[in-house]
């Protein structure tokens, strides 16, 4: 099957297939169950937690034993039959639509979308004007991954914190009016890649929920915008330092420049 990922526009929000192929929906292979069958079979929150544990054991042992280890028989790393999925809403019929489907009862509200202001000296989006500088305080392009770190630092609070989100990759010829997507890499100008550049990475925003729900705080001290070639990044853990990871900009090999491609927060 194909890697998928979001593709978004102004305001909404589809699935499509990567590149991005608004004509082919995802599907099966021939013979093989759909992914919505697959999960309900095997999603629940047992399995996830099973899933998550056995990771970090796995992870623990590798480093307590090194990479000779001899691991246990696949079947003996077999989880136990789980039980039915917690999950409980009537599933939309996948497929296309011009518009964005949720299940009956939700309902879905943009709070932030490309473009929108990120930075207290961000422009107005202007489709027909975009540059490096005005993306680079605007909200970035196609994200995956979102995550909620609770404001005051340490709190469980769940209606007041910090949004992140990763920015992956662009698709230029739905940023730009007039593109054709079939020669646009023949026709894309050295401002367009900047754009684009600019797009790329990470967005940090404070939200927080009120009786009308969810809305960013305007001019937040928290605010950030992580990009491709702009931002350093101090690197940690077992990588940092690494002769791998050292270059002439950086002999020491703990910083680099920049976030591309991230995927799902990876």
């Amino acid at each position: 099957m194909g890697r998928y990922c979001e593709g978004h526009r102004r305001g909404d929000a589809r699935l499509s297939l990567h590149p991005t192929d608004p004509e082919n929906p995802p599907a099966s292979p021939a013979g093989q169950p759909h992914f919505d069958a697959v999960a309900t079979r095997w999603l629940s929150r047992r399995q996830a937690l099973f899933g998550v544990l056995g990771a970090a054991t796995m992870g623990s042992i590798w480093a307590r034993t090194g990479p000779d280890m001899q691991l246990a028989p696949e079947s003996a790393l077999t989880p136990a039959a789980p039980e039915h999925s917690s999950l409980r809403f009537t599933a939309i019929t996948p497929g296309i639509d011009p518009d964005h489907v949720v299940a009956p009862g939700y309902q879905a509200r943009v709070v932030i979308r490309w473009g929108d202001a990120v930075l207290a000296d961000a422009p107005a989006f202007d489709p027909h004007a975009q540059t490096a500088a005005s993306q680079g305080a605007q909200f970035g392009y196609n994200n995956d991954f979102l995550a909620f770190l609770p404001l005051p630092f340490g709190s469980g609070n769940s209606d007041h914190g910090l949004l992140w989100a990763n920015h992956e990759y662009t698709e230029l010829h739905m940023m730009f009016p007039g593109l054709d997507p079939r020669t646009t890499f023949d026709t894309a100008t050295k401002a367009m890649v900047d754009v684009e550049l600019a797009g790329i990475g990470g967005s940090v925003v404070e939200i927080r929920q009120s009786a009308t729900g969810w809305a960013v705080v305007a001019d937040s001290q928290y605010a950030r915008r992580i990009s491709p070639g702009h931002t350093t990044i101090n690197i940690a853990g077992p990588a940092a330092g690494h002769p791998r990871m050292r270059t002439t900009a950086d002999p020491s090999g703990t910083r680099v420049i920049g976030m591309l491609a991230n995927c799902s927060g990876g």
